[in-house]
């Protein structure tokens, strides 16, 4: 066996390291990581992890049992949502069943956490169906190694949760190929995949409001970035937890009476959790809206109605509402295509489909983006001498030059991140710029609308590096709305792409502060 796990890990070694630059997207991966793991050190779960007692008892896995008795065909009233699992005011704190250990791997775990590590970090549609006779499958011989396993897997899945859907379905053949294992406690129950499994995602839902709180008593001064870090991977690793209970309920990992009282504790007042509920509704309401469970169904979106007009919720949380409403209405079809992980093969055909046509002949996808490098490249240097000169003829003259509107919302972008950036910010010249661009006709109201959503999407990493860029792209936006350039719906459109609900109220109510006192002075 050591022999084929080692086999194993040389079939499935990552990108070599010899002859090749670092990549900046693998370092910030790891420091992402390395933060996760100082927050949550009960998240570094290795297969060295053995189970405690608390792990063969009944009272461990709630989310494996019915947690509600409301039947699915009859009405039942709002007041009758909140849960019946809530926990007492000052109750002793949730603590993970699972500690970490150290120091106690054999070689033979050792090969074991190496190889599906690794296998994780290869996980993809194209090679899913490839890795069912890989010796991972056949390797897990205990507990111990059970639990570090799936520990690995679900801290991956949490913080991934565009491959939720994979991961689930690897969690639900692993659950049919491995036997339960037994406990170590004499009246113990047999450990199971499920059981350990769902043990994790109670864990990460229930301490939630633990770890909020906790992160609320941070208010030294010299703790606000340490606090904003650990909020945005708090939220991270809940909405992953979410996503991944909707795929794994897909799968029919967990019973729809369990999938009910996750949604009710989600909408429970006064502390509503509208984009957690969202987001599984999302993932699962085509399924979960069916004739048995209709009821209950009703009451969530009536609720989410209720809750989508009042005024104070955020902008983005109120649009995230009308969106689950929407696509109800739509008997759950998207708008717009799914965003998922892809084939390679179906990669390779989108690529050979947006090329360019000249004279019957193909421009390869490489040619093509050695293009719009050479675009970037231009515009850059446009926007430097433009803020070096500041002669509005000349950076008119330099974009038409460009001979490529299609790239002109991408103009906008860098204009507005290359001034936010400047010390003190040039604000004042990347509006006049974008006025003059736009009166002049060379830009389009669409253009400059595209151009700062891009900005916007940015806004959650650039502000980390500059902290005046988002009180910069205010007054930009703000300014170009009392121009006429922009219409005011804009805001409400690059909140959404925000993350940050401090920076989504910073943007909203400072564009109106701008807009109302320039018109009623």
């Amino acid at each position: 066996m050591e022999h084929a796990l080692s086999a194993g890990l040389s079939s499935i070694s990552l990108r070599p390291n010899s002859g090749l630059k670092k990549n900046p997207n693998d370092t910030r991966e790891a420091m992402t990581q390395q933060r996760e793991l100082d927050m949550f050190p009960e998240a570094e779960v290795a297969s060295d992890v053995k189970p405690q007692s608390d792990v063969t008892k009944n009272k461990m896995v709630q989310f494996d049992q019915p947690l509600t008795n409301i039947p699915e065909n009859i009405q039942v009233a709002r007041n009758q949502l909140s849960p019946p699992f809530r926990r007492k005011k000052g109750g002793p704190p949730v603590k993970s069943k699972l500690p970490a250990k150290r120091g106690n791997l054999s070689e033979f775990d050792r090969l074991l956490k190496t190889t599906a590590d690794r296998i994780m970090n290869k996980h993809t549609p194209t090679m899913f169906d490839l890795r069912q006779d890989h010796p991972i499958y056949s390797g897990i011989k205990s507990a111990e190694t059970l639990v570090g396993t799936i520990s690995l897997i679900y801290n991956k899945a949490v913080v991934e949760p565009a491959y939720c859907h994979l991961y689930a379905l690897l969690c639900r053949d692993l659950s049919l190929q491995l036997p339960p294992f037994p406990s170590d406690e004499p009246d113990g129950e047999e450990i199971t995949l499920k059981k350990v499994l769902l043990n994790q995602c109670q864990v990460t839902f229930e301490r939630a409001d633990e770890l909020g709180e906790e992160l609320s008593h941070m208010t030294a001064p010299e703790q606000k970035m340490e606090r904003w870090v650990r909020e945005r991977m708090l939220k991270l690793r809940f909405l992953g937890n979410i996503r991944l209970l909707g795929e794994l309920y897909k799968q029919k990992m967990i019973t729809k009476k369990i999938v009910h009282d996750i949604v009710q504790k989600l909408l429970e007042p006064p502390k509503e959790n509208v984009e957690a509920v969202c987001q599984l509704l999302n993932t699962i309401g085509k399924k979960l809206d069916r004739k048995k469970s209709r009821a209950l169904t009703d009451i969530y979106f009536s609720r989410l109605k209720e809750l989508s007009t009042n005024p104070q919720l955020a902008p983005r949380l109120s649009f995230m509402i009308r969106d689950i409403l929407d696509l109800r209405e739509n008997n759950w079809v998207p708008r717009g295509e799914e965003v998922k992980p892809k084939f390679i093969p179906e990669i390779h055909s989108e690529s050979q489909n947006q090329g360019n046509t000249s004279q019957g002949k193909f421009i390869p996808t490489i040619k093509k983006a050695a293009m719009l490098s050479n675009l970037q490249r231009k515009t850059v240097s446009l926007i430097e001498e433009y803020f070096t000169i500041r002669l509005l003829d000349e950076a008119l003259q330099c974009v038409k030059e460009l001979n490529s509107p299609d790239y002109h919302p991408e103009v906008v972008k860098e204009a507005i991140s290359l001034g936010l950036e400047k010390s003190p910010p040039c604000v004042e010249p990347v509006v006049k710029l974008l006025e003059y661009l736009f009166a002049e006709k060379v830009l389009a109201d669409g253009d400059i609308e595209l151009g700062c959503l891009l900005y916007g999407s940015m806004l959650d990493d650039v502000s980390l590096d500059v902290p005046k860029a988002p009180n910069g792209f205010v007054e930009i936006i703000g300014k170009l709305v009392l121009a006429g350039v922009l219409d005011f719906t804009v805001v409400n459109k690059v909140v959404k792409k925000v993350e940050d609900e401090r920076l989504q109220k910073a943007i909203f109510d400072g564009v109106e502060l701008i807009v109302n006192s320039t018109s009623s002075g």
